[in-house]
């Protein structure tokens, strides 16, 4: 068929089925390239779990046990951190067609646009050897301050001057920089000398300021010294009324995250620390550079408070299976970063801890292994797809061939057939004229 009025039915026929052919070709590519992006996807969660998370596991039953020095502890928090830098790696960076697959895409968003809240509280312990650090914080906050506001964030900003006594000095909170930096100006340093300060009833004093229910709370211990904790059997010194576990507790039950800038003298920091990754907060060096150390809290403040949008969701893919609308097959896709994993939680620095670690590492890697049996699921499931596609395009092509193509066999015989007539008549006429030449020869 060469053209329509050679079959004018058989030509409609034969443009829809070349259409599903040509349909069917594509969905092909489709469903191969949908089979990758699963195997992507699935090889990188694999090396997450192995060897990461086991290796996690193993060093997290290696700090449970108690013959290790507070020094040891450290050293196997230190190789954690950095096994959860290697997943934050493996998850930042898998990509398929430049489509980010374990985390949502990479949004650039413009200074000023983020909408978002946070309320801080500076918690200062004003004992006589705190006056170098207290100056440090005057002097680095209007940069830690405009860093946050840069970014969109609607900062409100309160202060709490504590020393060794229980009393505390809570100054009311402000959306001003200036009068935030007269009250620090307000501040003298007395009395101390490095030994456990009344940081609990700092932290309970500020629990008492009205902060913003739909901002996000911060709290910034900034000491040099332990803190006075009840003797409940845990070393505590007796001479508070509060306990660091229960206090801990209380800021989680708030939403409160407590960050600490403190030493890093073992036995200062393993207490200070039973206080601050239990909120989720962090632990920073009081004696490093401390504009380094407030920019780092100001960049886990802004992604604290910053409202999540559009772009931060995980949306399914489509997978186009078929030559018309309606034929897809969904992949879903699932966050893996660090804070969605919860692996920022895992810490050894305490028996209490590393046991909840072991727990913690147990769900994830149990999620882990889910998600991977899940895409092997839809890996199947394609597969079955793209043989069904591809027995449909055979199948449609004989279909259409049979439409448009000439039936060679019956060409064939009817050309063999054409051929011995024209022959045989060639032949018939030959005779007939010889046999007229013999008449005339016979006349003469």
């Amino acid at each position: 068929m060469n053209r329509a009025s050679d079959n004018a039915a058989g030509s409609a026929i034969s443009e829809k089925m070349r259409a599903q052919i040509r349909g069917l070709q594509q969905a092909d590519r489709n469903i191969k390239d949908g089979v990758s992006l699963i195997q992507t996807t699935e090889a990188a969660l694999g090396q997450i779990q192995n060897p990461n998370l086991i290796r996690m596991r193993e060093l997290v039953i290696q700090a449970a046990n108690d013959t290790l020095s507070f020094q040891d502890k450290q050293v196997i928090q230190n190789e954690l951190d950095q096994i959860k830098q290697s997943i934050g790696d493996i998850v930042e960076n898998t990509e398929f067609n430049t489509i980010k697959v374990l985390r949502p895409p990479v949004v650039n968003v413009p200074v000023g646009s983020i909408s978002g809240m946070t309320d801080i509280v500076f918690l200062i312990d004003s004992t006589g050897s705190m006056g170098g650090p207290i100056a440090n914080v005057k002097a680095n906050i209007t940069n830690f301050v405009n860093s946050i506001s840069s970014a969109g964030i609607n900062i409100q900003l309160g202060l709490v001057d504590y020393n060794d006594g229980v009393s505390s000095k809570v100054y009311p909170f402000t959306t001003d920089l200036e009068d935030f930096k007269n009250s620090l100006n307000t501040i003298s340093v007395s009395g101390g000398g490095d030994t456990p300060e009344a940081g609990l009833e700092a932290i309970q004093d500020a629990l008492g300021i009205s902060m913003r229910s739909d901002a996000s709370k911060q709290f910034v211990l900034v000491t040099d010294a332990p803190v006075h904790d009840n003797n409940d059997g845990d070393g505590g010194d007796g001479l508070s009324i509060y306990d660091i576990e229960e206090m801990a507790d209380k800021l989680k039950a708030a939403s409160i995250k407590l960050n600490i800038v403190g030493p890093t003298d073992s036995e200062t920091q393993e207490q200070l620390m039973r206080l601050s990754p239990p909120t989720n907060g962090q632990y920073l060096n009081i004696y490093s550079e401390f504009s380094n150390e407030l920019n780092k809290l100001a960049k886990a403040i802004i992604e604290d408070a910053q409202e999540p949008n559009e772009e931060d969701k995980m949306f399914p893919l489509k997978i186009q299976v078929g030559p018309n609308a309606g034929q897809q097959i969904s992949i879903p896709l699932y966050d893996h970063q660090i804070e969605k994993l919860e692996l920022q939680k895992i810490d050894v620095l305490s028996h209490e801890s590393a046991t909840a670690s072991l727990v913690l590492i147990d769900n994830i890697s149990k999620l882990i292994s889910s998600r991977r049996g899940e895409y092997g699921a839809y890996q199947n499931r394609l597969e079955h797809a793209l043989a069904n596609v591809q027995n449909y395009e055979v199948n449609l092509t004989n279909a259409l061939s049979g439409i448009e193509d000439v039936d060679m066999a019956l060409e064939t015989q009817q050309l063999a057939k054409n051929s011995i007539l024209l022959q045989s008549s060639q032949t018939m006429i030959a005779q007939i004229n010889k046999i007229s030449q013999g008449i005339l020869e016979i006349l003469k």
